[in-house]
């Protein structure tokens, strides 16, 4: 049967961080404290018949960040992994997924006193597929579309390809 997980968390910095555009009377940033708070969700969409690991799986994720002392206040992911979609590829792995993160207020203005002119948000389109070739080697290759990479307004968007080995020992 489908199974899921829901997960929460939290982080904080225990040094504080400059803030973005607030400054004391000797004109030093002020700093402040850093943290923020994330939900993670994930469901088997579809298992295949008489096998637990293969199937279509989907993913959601949403974090945010204190807009005061970070470029993004909040980011998002979403996406969809299929297990053993090749015959005899039980392990592969093929996987979409998109995201995006948003700027802050207190980061844009930064940037535009500083004379760059920010995007609101990046968004990142992502294509990957994984295998084991052998019992301690696995390969990753991923192809990704970036729109508004770095939120910067003057660089075009990007094509980004890429491939990631892992060897066991």
């Amino acid at each position: 049967s489908p199974s899921g997980k829901i997960a929460v968390g939290a982080w904080y910095y225990t040094e504080k961080s400059d803030d973005l555009l607030a400054v004391d009377s000797n004109g030093n940033p002020v700093r402040e404290n850093n943290q923020g708070m994330y939900i993670i969700g994930e469901h088997q969409l579809y298992a295949e018949e008489g096998s637990k690991d293969q199937g279509l799986a989907g993913f959601v994720r949403l974090g945010f960040a204190d807009k005061n002392v970070n470029q993004f206040d909040y980011a998002w992911s979403a996406g969809v992994v299929y297990t053993g979609l090749i015959p005899s590829r039980d392990e592969g792995r093929l996987g979409f997924g998109i995201n995006g993160a948003h700027n802050s207020n207190k980061f844009k203005e930064s940037s535009l006193a500083g004379g760059t002119a920010m995007d609101n948000a990046e968004t990142a389109l992502e294509l990957t597929y994984s295998d084991n070739i052998t019992n301690w080697l696995s390969v990753q290759p991923d192809v990704q579309y970036i729109i508004n990479p770095g939120t910067d307004k003057t660089l075009d968007n990007a094509l980004v390809i890429g491939s990631r080995f892992t060897v066991k020992f």
